[in-house]
């Protein structure tokens, strides 16, 4: 009984392992077509590695920056909005302002061209290209300011007391 059980795991491991490297391949290669359309296929695309079940790697090859790292996320979350039957993204200003203006231009083309909803937080909107502002203002759902324009019309880290 114990050599039968040892064939079952042997096997079972075979499938799991199939179907996981299967599923980083669909990923890399959602990966590199967004990634070119951002870069016009001039930039290395992230690539994600399983390595076992609690174990990977996430990378950029040639480029260990922070802009890319979060662009990098930012694909990856495209390719699984993409990929799979997850509705919604989120990403906030504290990613985006690290990505170079002409890259995130690209990206907010992508966001547009998807059927589900992305969420997004973007500072200093003047700051961005023509191009960036006009689609942001186009696609925008809830612009928050300060003081009146704040969320509930309230600036909650305000020092004076109400």
């Amino acid at each position: 009984m114990n050599d039968e059980k040892k064939i079952t795991k042997q096997e079972l491991d075979k499938v799991v392992l199939d179907r996981v490297l299967e599923m980083q391949e669909k990923i890399n290669s959602k990966m590199k077509v967004l990634n070119d359309a951002i870069y016009d296929g001039k930039r290395s695309s992230p690539i994600l590695k399983v390595n076992d079940s609690s174990h990977y790697e996430f990378f950029t090859p040639n480029d260990l920056g922070t802009g890319s790292k979060y662009k990098g996320i930012i694909v990856f979350d495209l390719s699984m909005l993409e990929l799979t039957k997850l509705p919604i993204i989120i990403h906030d200003s504290i990613m985006l302002k690290h990505i170079e203006d002409n890259a995130i231009e690209k990206i907010l083309e992508l966001y547009t061209h998807t059927n589900k909803q992305v969420f997004i937080a973007l500072d200093k909107k003047g700051s961005y290209s023509h191009k960036t502002q006009t689609i942001m203002q186009n696609s925008v759902v809830l612009q928050l300011g300060s003081d009146s324009s704040a969320l509930f019309g309230k600036t909650w880290n305000s020092s004076e007391v109400e």
